[in-house]
């Protein structure tokens, strides 16, 4: 284990490791999925032994970027629809039209807020229209783990939209669930 750590964190490692990322995301967020990868593959080594930890590492990395990618271009995507929704409403100006809007921002914002697998699941489930068992083998996890996440992306999700409509700070409320 101890030398398996250490081929982990040779230089040529971390920066093969940067590459791989650097292809996919901005500069601003790989050091945290570098971080991310890092952590899954020692929890991966606590249960199973790794064959090849580098390579095991680099692709952990890789599908945690494209992971990341994906969640900022459908963030995006929904954002824009916001965007495009509130225009609509301010030029109908329609007070029920402006309550859904502000529900649909504030769904946007719960969903942001979930924890990334989960929040991946349930945007493959609900927005991807998605079955179980594809998402369980998207994500190559069990369609009870993929349940699961739903489960709990829905509750968080209410949660969250709960406090944000009692006035109370949703992102607290992220922390404490997380």
């Amino acid at each position: 284990m101890q030398q398996t750590e250490q081929l982990l964190y040779t230089p040529k490692t971390r920066r093969m490791l940067y590459a791989v990322i650097a292809r996919i995301v901005d500069r601003d967020k790989i050091e945290e999925i570098a971080q991310e990868a890092y952590a899954a593959v020692f929890l991966r080594m606590k249960s199973h032994p790794i064959e090849n930890p580098v390579s095991y590492l680099l692709t952990t990395a890789k599908n945690l970027a494209l992971s990341e990618l994906r969640h900022e271009k459908t963030t995006e995507s929904a954002l824009d629809k916001v965007a495009r929704h509130q225009s609509s409403v301010e030029s109908e100006s329609g007070e029920s039209e402006l309550l859904q809007c502000e529900q649909t921002a504030m769904l946007l914002a719960a969903i942001d807020a979930l924890p990334p697998i989960c929040r991946q699941v349930f945007i493959f489930r609900k927005i991807d229209e998605k079955s179980h068992s594809e998402i369980a083998e998207l994500l190559q996890i069990s369609t009870k783990t993929v349940e699961n996440h739903l489960a709990k992306g829905l509750r968080l999700c209410r949660q969250h939209m709960l406090n944000a409509s009692a006035g109370e700070n949703p992102t607290l409320q992220k922390r404490e669930a997380g």
